[in-house]
């Protein structure tokens, strides 16, 4: 074989693979136009399939090197792949709600309220505080507030009654954003006492109690409550 028949051959070959690659570059700028109008169409409303069923298409490729891709598109219901959407935006929905729950609430005292009210436990089954009345007026931070407290323990057949103490709110040096707190204490005359310690929280009272019991073979106890506001 010559020379020139050689480059004769090379300068053909060198054309059939221009032609097949603006052929290809026309077929993939042809599928680009097809997947623009695809997607004006579901904004405008129109339900489509989504992009990864697009990527997800078989695409068939015929024997000889000039032939375009072939996309065969499968047939989809248009109420079926809304369900599909809807199922999915539940199922989205769902995950979010339990995530909030698992998030602790950041602390925020100005929307606390602090001052008189009733509150109740928020445990039916409690042995503890069932009840607490605070009565008076909460000055502001800085100011020396002596309010009024009093409880009610669980009991048979009826709660059992503590008597009215003072309540002193405290105020806050260990920073602004904390819930603001009052101290309690209940002296009786058989030498027990109990020490309740109320924080005011946006979803009702935390109480932190402590007791010392009457007796030498009964220790100190510590409990933690919470309670809902009434009124």
């Amino acid at each position: 074989m010559t020379r020139s028949t050689i480059l004769v051959l090379a300068i053909a070959l060198i054309g059939i693979l221009s032609v097949i690659v603006v052929k290809q570059r026309g077929t993939i700028e042809s599928l680009r136009h097809e997947v623009t109008a695809a997607t004006e169409v579901s904004q405008a409303g129109a339900p489509i399939a989504s992009v990864t069923d697009v990527l997800q298409l078989p695409v068939t490729v015929s024997a000889t090197t000039s032939a375009p891709l072939a996309v065969v598109a499968p047939n989809r219901d248009d109420q079926g792949i809304r369900d599909v959407l809807e199922s999915q935006v539940q199922q989205l929905q769902a995950e979010l709600e339990r995530v909030k729950r698992l998030v602790p609430e950041p602390e925020d005292a100005s929307a606390t309220y602090i001052g008189p009210g009733m509150w109740a436990t928020v445990d039916p089954q409690t042995r503890g505080t069932t009840k607490i009345v605070i009565t008076g007026e909460a000055g502001g931070p800085g100011n020396v507030s002596t309010m009024t407290i009093k409880g009610w323990g669980a009991c048979s057949p009826v709660d059992c009654e503590w008597p009215e103490v003072p309540f002193y709110l405290l105020d806050r040096f260990d920073g602004a954003r904390l819930y603001r707190r009052g101290f309690a204490v209940w002296d009786y005359a058989d030498g027990s006492r109990t020490y309740l310690l109320i924080t005011f929280e946006k979803s009702g009272l935390r109480i932190d109690k402590v007791g010392f019991r009457s007796g030498k073979l009964l220790t100190p106890y510590s409990v933690v409550e919470r309670m809902k506001r009434l009124q």
